[in-house]
């Protein structure tokens, strides 16, 4: 931690420097279903696992989302989207599900089959080193790191093992 220290005084700056021109990096996923369906566990299993795909995306670049966009097909050809800033950025998707949740319920508002589902992250950063306080007791703050490492050892046993190795329950609810 001392040499993040060291490098900001210095005006260091691991982060690539990219052209105007150039669009800015996102990470994106997306699900068309086999069967058009209106079934919500359908729905919110894929949303998770699309959560899934584009946090640990976002952790192989060593990268944390500060906005995600959740975009509905419907079986009728409309599309809705909405997106939000995700506060403090991440690439956990036990944090950003939450987010891309809350946006889903807000779009599926129509009767009408869903076909796809997509999810783009986009102001991409670098997370920030995390200073702990020394004297506060805070619950939230050691669920997060707990959630945090438990996402540790399940990328590395899917590194090791295959994607298919470890799943959370939700995705055996559909």
């Amino acid at each position: 931690r001392s040499t993040v220290i060291y490098n900001a005084l210095r005006g260091i700056d691991p982060s690539p420097v990219h052209p105007f021109t150039q669009a800015p990096p996102v990470a994106a996923a997306d699900h068309v279903f086999g069967e058009d369906t209106n079934t919500r566990a359908l729905l919110e299993t894929a949303l998770f696992r699309l959560m899934e795909q584009v946090g640990r995306d976002l952790r192989k670049q060593g990268l944390a989302a500060g906005r995600i966009r959740v975009t509905i097909e419907y079986s009728d050809g409309i599309q809705a989207a909405r997106q939000a800033a995700v506060s403090p950025t991440s690439a956990n998707e036990l944090h950003l599900f939450p987010a891309a949740a809350a946006l889903f319920q807000r779009l599926w508002t129509r009767r009408v089959r869903v076909r796809r589902l997509v999810v783009v992250c986009d102001r991409l950063t670098y997370p920030p080193p995390i200073q702990q306080d020394l004297f506060t007791f805070d619950p939230n703050m050691q669920k997060d790191a707990a959630r945090d490492r438990l996402i540790t050892v399940m990328d590395a046993v899917r590194d090791r093992f295959g994607n298919a190795a470890i799943r959370f329950g939700r995705m055996l609810a559909a």
